[in-house]
């Protein structure tokens, strides 16, 4: 039996995303699970299936026992932090990003000491 094409589940097609169980972290707001992420397909964007998955998995973390939920949305993606913020997440922590393939990413004094090396003060 052939399986259903995206046109019999929409939904099934454009969405993806992980709801993890962080049961080793305790925070203010009691058990937290971790949103990695929701991912609309780009064809299917704005139709609300971003705010559908998020919804779904908030209630699903309910129902596992979980109190608080934490997710990653980028910077840049300004109708993510829009969703997110619609279910009342707010900014808690920001992430700094360096390539590693950056010759220069080693070559500050404040890199040098935190690598243990010796850094001239003149």
């Amino acid at each position: 039996m052939a399986r259903p094409g995206p046109e019999a589940d929409p939904v099934g097609a454009c969405l993806a995303g992980e709801l993890a169980n962080r049961d080793e972290f305790e925070t203010d707001l009691g058990k937290l699970a971790t949103l990695w992420g929701v991912y609309v397909d780009p064809d299917h964007r704005g139709k609300g299936f971003g705010v559908k998955m998020f919804q779904e998995a908030l209630k699903l973390g309910l129902e596992m026992g979980f109190d608080s939920v934490e997710t990653y949305v980028r910077i840049t993606n300004t109708h993510g932090q829009r969703v997110a913020g619609a279910f009342g997440t707010t900014p808690y922590m920001q992430q700094h990003i360096a390539s590693l393939r950056d010759p220069k990413i080693f070559q500050n004094d404040e890199a040098q000491k935190a690598l243990g090396r010796e850094v001239s003060d003149g």
